[in-house]
């Protein structure tokens, strides 16, 4: 019982992403290729949380402070690094007293270089190892093969590319995908097939453009980028104790690194609301009630509305967490018949117990 809850925990933290809000209006493609624009299509093939330790992490700077725990507003943490080169934008090379930048522009910075610090905003790696302290669970295999073992498929469709090293204006979608398939069951091959599920659409729609987390991005040497700094998207979870929980991750930023047949070196941020997920766990275990407020009160590393831990009401209130996660994918192809469907077909990969070995 103690470690079926906190693997909830684990999951709401990191639900499957299926739903979202569009970001701002498409701006003009200025070009890059005069070619025939194409679209790309990918399943995710792992995800990773990062070891807490002192080196780079995935994630985003969420809050445009380069904390070092000195100031307020660092809530006690101190940022990380930038787990890729690419996205060395993260740092800053010279940093003001209140843990701004103090280069603007910021052109980014190398870990170990000096003057250079960290900005990343991710307590993910720290939430993990309090978990499996408390319950010798492995909380980051068991996340990764929720994904290998194709119990959880997320489709990554980018439109409109000119160009897949340099394009200023491309389209991503994200859906929640259903195998089509039921044999090599344990890996998530390159070019299978995948229904989409209807859940992944706004109310109303009926094509994949019509998907509810849609936003607009760039491809910049080969990396996808993408940035909704006022959107969020919605961490919708199977039913615990007959509830649909919901977390909502705030200000998620994308990037990995493309080509025809896969994605690597991803990366995926973003951020949130302590208060939310305080409600959100004790709603559906409430004799947790007391661990979560401690987990939590450690954990918050961006302030909102004033707030790092306010443990002078009852609950408590508490600021945002920023959460980085790792990823990879390959090449799927969406079922051009009955493309959408409801709910999974029994004895494909994924739904209960096919059989593993052979070919597709």
């Amino acid at each position: 019982m103690v470690q079926r809850k906190y693997l909830a925990l684990v999951s709401v933290l990191t639900g499957a992403v299926s739903v979202g809000c569009s970001d701002a209006t498409r701006p003009a493609d200025g070009g890059t290729d005069g070619g025939t624009e194409k679209t790309y299509t990918y399943v995710l093939s792992s995800l990773t949380i990062d070891r807490d330790d002192s080196g780079p992490k995935h994630g985003f700077n969420l809050d445009n402070l380069f904390s070092n725990a000195a100031v307020p507003s660092d809530c006690n943490h101190e940022d990380h690094f930038a787990r890729y080169p690419e996205d060395n934008d993260q740092n800053c090379p010279r940093v003001n007293s209140d843990n701004t930048c103090a280069v603007t522009p910021n052109p980014g910075c190398a870990m170990g270089a000096p003057g250079c610090r960290g900005g990343v905003d991710n307590q993910l790696p720290a939430i993990a190892d309090a978990i499996e302290a408390a319950t010798s669970m492995d909380v980051r295999q068991l996340l990764n093969e929720t994904v290998t073992q194709n119990k959880f498929a997320l489709i990554v469709r980018i439109t409109g590319v000119n160009n897949l090293m340099n394009d200023d204006r491309v389209r991503l979608f994200l859906y929640r995908g259903f195998p089509t398939f039921s044999t090599n069951c344990n890996t998530v091959e390159p070019g299978r097939t995948y229904q989409i599920d209807q859940a992944s659409l706004r109310s109303g729609g009926t094509t994949l453009d019509d998907a509810q987390f849609a936003f607009d991005g760039r491809i910049v040497n080969g990396r996808l980028q993408v940035t909704a700094p006022t959107g969020s998207i919605d961490l919708p979870l199977p039913e615990v104790r007959g509830q649909r929980i919901t977390l909502t991750l705030q200000s998620p930023q994308v990037r990995v690194n493309l080509t025809d047949t896969e994605g690597r070196s991803g990366n995926l941020g973003g951020a949130v609301s302590g208060n939310q997920l305080r409600d959100t766990v004790v709603r559906f275990a409430p004799d947790y009630a007391s661990q979560v407020n401690t987990l939590l009160g450690s954990v918050v590393d961006i302030e909102a509305m004033g707030v790092c831990v306010d443990n002078t009401t009852n609950p408590p209130r508490y600021g945002n967490i920023g959460l980085g996660l790792g990823f990879t994918m390959v090449e799927a192809r969406i079922a051009e018949t009955n493309t959408f469907a409801t709910s999974q077909m029994p004895g494909t990969c994924g739904y209960s117990s096919p059989s593993d070995g052979g070919r597709d």
